[in-house]
């Protein structure tokens, strides 16, 4: 369960750990020799079999796990991926175990943030604002971070979100 007196990193998979790149671009990385894309990798976070293919890029992780440290805050996941599967997902780019937010198939995502987070402060990665309806009838702090799927997760969200949370980068 959430640590109410404690800030909340939530994360999104798809769109934002997981860009949409052959998708909404037509790259594959780092196959493509794109220079942004060279620190991505395509895995199959389920093993050799598993039809799923996901790109990673290894230095969102530690980069996610000191935004926490630094904050003091708690890093969750705020995806409709299952619980095995975003465990699976995070050991990909080194997060550790992490909290699910349970979220109904016929819920809207962004009232079940808010139900699970309230009270604590809140910054939430997503590439869907639509998603984030919910959210604005929240009563506390939170800051919700527009990824673009077609780039994935960047530095300068990764900034945003040390700014709002008061932490300077080192």
């Amino acid at each position: 369960m959430v640590d109410k007196g404690r800030p909340a990193i939530l994360l999104d998979i798809d769109g934002v750990l997981n860009p949409l790149f052959r998708e909404l671009t037509g790259h594959d990385p780092p196959y493509c020799g794109c220079a942004a894309h060279r620190a991505w990798r395509k895995r199959r976070p389920l093993g050799a079999g598993d039809p799923l293919r996901v790109y990673v890029n290894p230095s969102h992780g530690p980069k996610l796990r000191k935004l926490a440290e630094d904050a003091g805050a708690q890093l969750m996941w705020a995806s409709r991926w299952q619980e095995h599967h975003a465990h699976l997902f995070g050991h990909e780019i080194g997060l550790p175990l992490m909290e699910v937010i349970p979220i109904a198939d016929d819920q809207e995502k962004g009232a079940a943030v808010r139900e699970y987070t309230y009270p604590a402060p809140v910054v939430w990665f997503d590439d869907e604002p639509d998603q984030f309806a919910g959210m604005q009838l929240m009563s506390h702090a939170h800051k919700l971070i527009a990824v673009d799927p077609a780039t994935g997760l960047t530095d300068d969200h990764i900034a945003q979100a040390r700014d709002w949370l008061g932490v300077s980068a080192d």
